[in-house]
């Protein structure tokens, strides 16, 4: 949801019923024709990147949200280290905050990328090692909650061209 006014109103709806807002958080409008992390990697591949901080932007805004509604968010699929941090702190505070991770962004990364495979064309992208290592811990610590596939399947035309033109997913 890229609309804060809709958000809030969806988060204030929810807290009715003591429902939940399940966000995939990425700021379309700074990752917008991103194709993999931006980083080492995008650069010597010559790919735009989607960078970190539009994950981390609309985080920081929806747990300011929630806290503003006293409601309850859920950010699925994150991918990095200052998003947990952000996540972390934000339940030290008290705001009622969930996530979940993907078993792929436990143990593949961006350099994986390197030989254009598009079957590691996912979004969130494949984020860097220490982004990895931070999301191991934080599972292992409860900071993220569970693990979920965040499966989108693509039919092998969607992944047996470019990757610029290849659909994202798994």
């Amino acid at each position: 949801m890229q609309s804060s006014g809709l958000l809030l109103k969806a988060l204030q709806y929810v807290k009715s019923f003591h429902g939940i807002i399940i966000q995939l958080p990425e700021d379309t409008s700074i990752s917008h024709n991103g194709l993999m992390h931006e980083g080492i990697y995008s650069t010597r591949l010559g790919m735009p990147g989607k960078p970190a901080i539009a994950e981390e932007i609309l985080i920081r805004r929806d747990l300011e949200l929630a806290q503003y509604a006293d409601s309850h968010i859920h950010f699925t699929g994150i991918s990095t280290k200052s998003s947990v941090e952000l996540i972390r702190n934000a339940k030290a505070q008290g705001i009622r905050v969930s996530c979940s991770v993907t078993p792929y962004h436990l143990c593949l990364k961006d350099e994986d990328v390197s030989g254009y495979n598009t079957f590691l064309k996912v979004n969130p992208p494949l984020r860097t090692q220490d982004d990895i290592v931070a999301l191991k811990r934080a599972v292992k610590e409860g900071v993220i909650d569970c693990i979920a596939t965040h499966h989108q399947p693509q039919n092998w035309d969607n992944k047996a061209v470019e990757f610029e033109r290849a659909k994202e997913g798994m």
